[in-house]
């Protein structure tokens, strides 16, 4: 249990930990937001008692939140993915096959994100860790919903879509800047909120090491976070 294992770390000099407890499709606590575990209904909440058994040792909980990925058919169940998929809202790829990741331009799965981090905000965290906040790779994401969402954004309709705005097209490089936004903008919005909700709680991510890697191949540009 939590009780047993935070004095132990402590006792070893950690002064915090980063449980990996909430993805776009499950949570390991009672969520109103995100679907909770089938563990969670059977044993209860997994992140109270660790909340309140490092607490006691002042140790740090930074809740660690995989963006955009639903871990179906694994942490949660087949099929938590299809409202999603039924509304238009997962990533496509240049072939115009489904990605199981939610597509991070479109509002209505930003709001989703922002409310699902919020929520374990508001669970005494110390901290909020960010990661796969990004795309799946340059061959996402190319839904209608990013074809019109480009164009809104100030950028002249692509009359081959989405073969221009491919790896291989002509304008690569413009669409591959505003995939960047997206990710940099969700960021710096998650900041925002939290600074006026909850302004103790920490932001932390995983990124790739490599910066270029980052910004080229899945649209992680994160120095300018």
């Amino acid at each position: 249990t939590w009780a047993q294992a935070i004095p132990k770390l402590a006792d070893a000099g950690f002064n915090a930990v980063f449980p990996n407890m909430l993805w776009s499709g499950v949570a390991f606590y009672p969520s109103a937001i995100v679907p909770q575990a089938e563990v969670v209904k059977r044993e209860g909440d997994f992140l109270a008692p660790l909340v309140k058994a490092a607490h006691e040792r002042g140790v740090q909980v930074h809740l660690w939140k995989v963006s955009w990925q639903f871990a179906e058919d694994w942490l949660a169940p087949r099929g938590v993915s299809d409202p999603f998929r039924a509304e238009g809202r997962l990533q496509k790829k240049l072939d115009g096959s489904e990605a199981p990741w939610l597509c991070p331009s479109d509002p209505r799965n930003r709001e989703y994100e922002w409310a699902a981090f919020l929520e374990a905000a508001a669970r005494g965290v110390d901290g909020l860790h960010l990661d796969y906040i990004r795309y799946g790779g340059q061959d996402v994401c190319y839904c209608d919903g990013c074809r019109i969402r480009f164009k809104k954004a100030g950028h002249k309709k692509v009359s081959s879509w989405p073969a221009d705005v491919g790896p291989e097209g002509a304008r690569f490089e413009e669409y591959a800047a505003w995939k960047r936004e997206n990710i940099t903008s969700f960021v710096r919005e998650l900041r925002r909120r939290l600074k006026k909700d909850f302004p103790q709680v920490k932001l932390s991510a995983a990124v790739f090491s490599r910066i270029e890697q980052a910004r080229t191949f899945v649209s992680q540009d994160w120095p300018a976070w």
